[in-house]
């Protein structure tokens, strides 16, 4: 499990910087910003963020592949956790503004 979550910090800076790059295309209001961050967080962002670290530290998944972990088994469990914050940043974002 800690392979997973080292494999997940390699990936979480480049995902939210480009998650928060996508979520200023909607500059008019913050809270359509924040839904906009929380969806691409485990989408848009996420597939760039792959293909991205693909390009720059491919030669990595040789290491987690020797370790018994395939890259199918290393991205449901980046994407799982970009999931879980996507909707957790939706559901606090909801909660704030009926408040």
């Amino acid at each position: 499990m800690r392979v997973l979550f080292h494999f997940y910090k390699q990936l979480v800076v480049t995902n939210v910087f480009l998650a928060f790059v996508f979520s200023t295309f909607a500059w008019s209001a913050p809270p359509i910003m924040l839904k906009i961050f929380a969806i691409s967080l485990p989408t848009f962002a996420f597939v760039l963020t792959l293909f991205f670290f693909s390009q720059r530290s491919g030669h990595q998944y040789y290491l987690y592949r020797n370790l018994g972990y395939s890259k199918r088994h290393l991205f449901g469990f980046a994407w799982g956790i970009n999931l879980f914050l996507a909707v957790a940043i939706l559901y606090g974002a909801s909660y704030y503004l009926s408040a």
